[in-house]
C-alpha cells in the first residue's frame, strides 16, 4: 500500500539566546534541513507527515574542533498539513548543545489581499528551539526554489521507501554488479551493495542523478528485446554477454559506464576489503588541531530584521584561495595590506580527510566530482572546491615553467619581460620543493627501470611541493598529514598570520563597478537567501577563481562583450593510464602516487608521469568484467602508468544554465598522440614482463603479448574509444598585449577597466607541459607587487 512523500530543502538560520559551548548568544549560524516526509494515509486531514532527514550547519560554527560530518545531525520528527497553515515538530543532537527539541507553527495569509505576504507565509516557517523543555532560541527556515517546484518533490511511495528515496533505485542496479564485478562477494552481499549505492545516489547531484535514470532505462528496453527478460533474472552467461557488450560497443559504453562507477566506487570503499589488499587506511585525529590564525576564518552569517549589515572594507579583495588566490593573498597582506579572501568552499582540516576516494571526491571537487568536457571522447577534467582550490587535490608536483613556454608568450602574445624567474625560488621554499625519496616512490619503480633497460630512456624521482611526506598514498582526496603544501597548509596560513582575513563559504554574488572602476565584491552562502549577503569594498579587485571559475564571474559581470577572447584558448592536459599486472609484486601500501619521470623523449607531444591509483579507484580506468576480477585477485602484482599529453589545440568554455561546461574535442592529430604514448608504456610494462596490460580503449582493454601489441599499433582507433581524464585547465582569461588577442594585459589588469585583475591559471597560456603551480603562483607574486606599487 503506497502512501503520500514530500520531500524538500528549507534553509534559513538559527540563533541561539542562550549560551551554549562553542556558540556566541545573538549571532544568527546557517542553518537547513533536508527532508523526506510519509504518511501512510492517502485520504486524511489534517495530513501528518513523519520526516527523517538530515540538519546542516555551514561552515563548522558549532564547533571548530570536530569534524565537518560531525555539525550535520540526523533530524526526525513529524509534519501536520491543513488549509489553514503547518506545524513542524523535530529533533537532533549536536555535540555541543546536546539534545535540542524544535517546533514550529504557522497560518497561512489567505484572507491578505497582498501576493508578497500570502507568499510569504507559504515559504517561510518560524521556529522555537527548547532543550530540556527551556527555550534557548529561535529559527526561521524559508523554502527557497520558486514554489511551483514545490509539486515535484510530492509523490507517492511505499512505506520502505518513504524516507529513503534512493534505495529503490539503488537496489534495481544492484545486478549490474554481476557484469562490472562477479568477484562481488568478496566484498559483501547484496545487501551491501544496495546500501553504498543508495550512499552514492543520495550525494549524486540532480541533473546527474536524472541521467543515470535515463541510462538504465536505455538498458532495461535493451535486455528486454535482447533477453526477454528484466536485469535481475538474467544468467552469469547473459551478464557476461552485456559486459563483453560494454566493452566493444561505443553507445552502450558511453551508457553503462555512469551506471558502472556508481556502483563500484562506493563498493570499493569498504575499509576491511581495501585493508585486505594492501591499502593503507587513513584514520583522520577525532578533534582538529588548534590554528590560532583560523581566528580570521569567517563563515556566513545572517543578518537581522531591518539591519543593514555592515560594510568591510579592505585594500585588496582577492575571490579564489587556490595557487593564483593565495600567493597574491601572502605577498600583499606581508607587505602591511589590508586583504579579505573570498572563498566559495569549505576551510577542510584533517578531521575531515578520511582518504576514502568516493568520500572526498563528493567533498572536495567541484560538481562532486562530475566535471566532464563536451567532446567526442570521455573527458573528465577534475577541479578543486575548498580552501586550497585544486591544490587540495592535486599530485603537488613542482615544476618551473619550461624555458620553450616562456619564449612562446614573448613570440606569440608579446608578453615580454615578466621575469617570471625572479619568483621561481621564492615560490619552491614556501613549498618545500623537492625530489621523491627512492623509498617512497612505490613499486612501479622497479616496473619502469626493468621496462626501459638498455634503451635510452631515464627512470627519475619528479620534484613536489612537500614537508615530511610519509606515502600516505591520498594526494588527491586530501593530505591527511598536511605534508603535501597546498596553499591551504601553505600561503594561506601565512597570509592570515600576516593580518589576511578568509572569507570561506562566500560564493561571489558580484563584482561592483562605478562606471569601468571595480570598487568592490558581494559574496552570499550559496543557496542560501539574501540575508547572507556580505559587502566587499577595496581599491583593488583581483578575481582568482580558476579557469573555470574566473571566467563564470566576468562573464556574469558582463565584461564578455567588450572582450572576445573572454572562454576561448582553453587549454588542457588530456591524461591517458595504463594499467599492468606482473609475475611479481609492483604496489606498496605506502608510496608517492605520482613520483617518477620517464625522461629521454624529445618532441613527442607528451610526457610520461604516472599516478599510481589507489585500490578503491583502479575501476576508474574502465575495468569491468573479468578483467577487474583478475586484477583485483592479483592486487598486489598490479600497477600503472600515464602520459599527459601537450596538446596544443583550444578549446572554449560555455555558460549554461548548469553551470560553466568545458568543450574540447579530440582532433585526429592529439588522437594519433594519445594512442602513441598509451603504446610506449604498453611496450615498457610488456619488457617488465607484464603478463596483461589494460589499457582505456574500447577493443584494446587488455593486451598479453607482443604480438597483440603490435596489431594494437596498427589499429585505427577512434577518439570516442578512450576514457581520458584531463589536468591544468588553463586559457580562458589570457594574458597578453592587446585586447585582440587577450583578456587581461601583461599586468594581469582587465583590458578596458580600472583596479579589475585576474591571477590565476585563466591567464596562462597553455599548454605548458608541466604542473602550473610554480608558473601561477610566480605570476601571482609578479601581479602582487604590481598592486602593491599601485597602492
Amino acid at each position: 500500500m503506497k502512501g503520500l512523500r514530500i520531500s524538500e530543502r528549507m534553509c534559513g538560520h538559527i540563533e541561539f539566546d542562550n549560551s551554549v559551548e562553542h556558540i556566541e548568544k545573538g549571532e544568527r549560524y546557517p542553518f537547513d534541513i533536508d527532508i523526506h516526509a510519509y504518511s501512510p494515509k492517502l485520504f486524511s486531514y489534517p495530513v501528518k507527515l513523519y520526516f527523517k532527514g538530515t540538519a546542516h550547519f555551514p561552515g563548522i560554527p558549532l564547533d571548530p574542533n570536530l569534524p565537518v560530518k560531525m555539525q550535520n545531525p540526523p533530524v526526525e520528527g513529524t509534519m501536520e498539513i491543513s488549509i489553514h497553515g503547518v506545524k513542524y515538530d523535530f529533533s537532533l543532537t549536536l555535540p555541543s548543545a546536546g539534545k535540542l527539541d524544535i517546533k514550529g507553527e504557522k497560518s497561512y495569509a489567505w484572507s491578505s489581499f497582498s501576493w508578497k505576504k500570502l507568499r510569504y507565509s507559504l515559504i517561510t516557517l518560524p521556529l522555537i528551539v527548547k532543550k530540556d523543555g527551556k527555550r534557548v532560541g529561535e529559527s526561521l527556515l524559508t523554502y527557497l526554489p520558486p514554489l511551483w517546484q514545490f509539486i515535484f518533490g510530492v509523490r507517492l511511495a511505499s512505506p520502505k521507501h518513504a524516507h529513503n528515496p534512493n534505495l529503490e533505485f539503488a537496489q534495481i542496479l544492484a545486478p549490474l554488479i554481476n557484469v562490472i564485478f562477479p568477484d562481488y562477494r568478496e566484498i559483501g552481499d547484496e545487501a551491501l551493495i544496495s546500501r553504498s549505492i543508495e550512499q552514492q545516489l543520495n550525494a549524486t547531484p540532480y541533473f546527474y542523478l536524472k541521467l543515470l535514470e535515463l541510462s538504465y532505462f536505455i538498458l532495461k528496453i535493451f535486455t528486454l528485446f535482447r533477453f526477454g527478460k528484466f536485469l535481475k533474472s538474467l544468467n552469469d552467461s547473459e551478464y557476461k554477454k552485456i559486459d563483453h557488450i560494454m566493452n566493444t560497443n561505443p553507445f552502450f559504453r558511453l551508457i553503462l559506464m555512469p551506471l558502472a562507477l556508481t556502483i563500484v566506487y562506493p563498493l570499493f570503499g569498504q575499509k576491511e576489503y581495501l585493508k585486505k589488499k594492501g591499502q593503507n587506511i587513513v584514520e583522520p585525529p577525532k578533534v582538529s588541531e588548534s590554528e590560532p590564525w583560523m581566528k580570521l576564518n569567517f563563515t556566513p552569517k545572517a543578518t537581522k530584521a531591518n539591519e543593514k549589515r555592515e560594510v568591510i572594507e579592505v585594500d585588496v579583495v582577492v575571490v579564489g584561495s587556490g595557487a593564483g588566490g593565495a600567493a597574491l593573498s601572502y605577498e600583499l597582506s606581508r607587505k602591511g595590506y589590508a586583504v579579505a579572501i573570498i572563498e566559495e568552499g569549505q576551510y577542510f582540516k584533517r578531521a575531515d580527510l578520511t582518504g576514502l576516494t568516493n568520500d572526498m571526491i563528493h567533498t572536495l571537487y567541484q560538481n562532486k566530482g562530475m566535471n566532464f568536457s563536451i567532446s567526442n571522447s570521455a573527458l573528465w577534467i577534475p577541479t578543486g572546491k575548498c580552501v586550497g582550490g585544486t591544490t587540495f587535490i592535486n599530485s603537488g608536483t613542482c615544476i618551473r615553467t619550461p624555458q620553450n613556454v616562456l619564449d612562446r608568450w614573448e613570440q606569440t602574445l608579446g608578453l615580454k619581460n615578466l621575469n617570471l624567474e625572479k619568483y621561481f625560488p621564492e615560490v619552491e621554499a614556501m613549498l618545500g620543493n623537492k625530489e621523491v625519496p627512492l623509498n617512497l616512490v612505490g613499486g612501479i619503480y622497479n616496473v619502469l627501470k626493468r621496462g626501459t633497460a638498455g634503451t635510452d630512456l631515464k627512470v627519475e624521482p619528479l620534484r613536489r611541493a612537500e614537508k615530511g611526506c610519509d606515502g600516505q598514498g591520498y594526494c588527491a582526496v586530501g593530505c591527511p598529514t598536511n605534508a603535501k603544501q597546498s596553499t591551504a597548509v601553505s600561503y594561506i596560513p601565512e597570509a592570515m598570520k600576516s593580518g589576511a582575513h578568509l572569507f570561506s563559504l562566500h560564493k561571489l554574488e558580484k563584482i561592483l563597478f562605478e562606471g569601468k572602476k571595480a570598487v568592490g565584491v558581494v559574496a552570499k552562502l550559496d543557496n542560501f537567501d539574501e540575508t547572507f549577503h556580505q559587502e566587499f569594498r577595496a581599491k583593488k579587485v583581483v578575481i582568482a577563481a580558476g579557469t573555470f571559475g574566473s571566467f563564470e564571474i566576468l562573464h556574469n559581470a558582463g565584461v564578455g562583450e567588450n572582450l572576445d577572447h573572454l572562454g576561448r584558448h582553453l587549454t588542457i592536459h588530456p591524461a591517458v593510464t595504463v594499467g599492468g599486472l606482473f609475475p611479481y609484486e609492483s604496489r606498496e601500501t605506502f608510496f608517492v602516487p605520482q613520483s617518477l619521470g620517464i625522461f629521454g623523449i624529445e618532441n613527442k607531444g607528451y610526457v610520461l608521469e604516472g599516478y599510481t591509483l589507489p585500490v578503491d579507484t583502479i575501476a576508474a580506468m574502465g575495468l569491468s568484467g573479468s578483467d577487474l576480477a583478475l586484477v583485483m585477485k592479483n592486487i598486489k602484482n598490479f600497477t600503472n602508468f600515464s602520459s599527459m599529453i601537450k596538446d596544443p589545440a583550444e578549446g572554449r568554455l560555455l555558460n549554461t544554465p548548469f553551470g560553466v561546461v568545458p568543450s574540447y574535442f579530440v582532433n585526429e592529430k592529439l588522437n594519433q598522440t594519445i594512442k602513441e604514448s598509451a603504446a610506449n608504456i604498453a611496450e615498457i610494462f610488456l619488457k617488465a614482463q607484464a603478463t596483461n596490460v589494460f589499457l582505456p580503449i574500447q577493443g584494446w582493454q587488455n593486451i598479453s603479448s607482443f604480438g597483440q601489441y603490435e596489431k594494437f599499433k596498427k589499429a585505427k582507433v577512434k577518439s570516442y574509444h578512450y576514457a581520458l581524464s584531463a589536468h591544468h585547465p588553463l586559457g580562458s582569461c589570457r594574458m597578453g598585449d592587446s585586447n585582440k588577442n587577450s583578456v587581461v594585459s601583461p599586468e594581469c589588469r582587465v583590458w578596458g577597466y580600472e583596479n579589475l585583475f585576474v591571477t590565476d591559471g585563466s591567464v596562462i597560456q597553455g599548454p605548458l607541459g608541466v604542473n602550473p603551480q610554480v608558473t601561477i603562483m610566480s605570476n601571482a607574486l609578479r601581479v602582487a607587487n604590481i598592486i602593491a606599487t599601485e597602492l
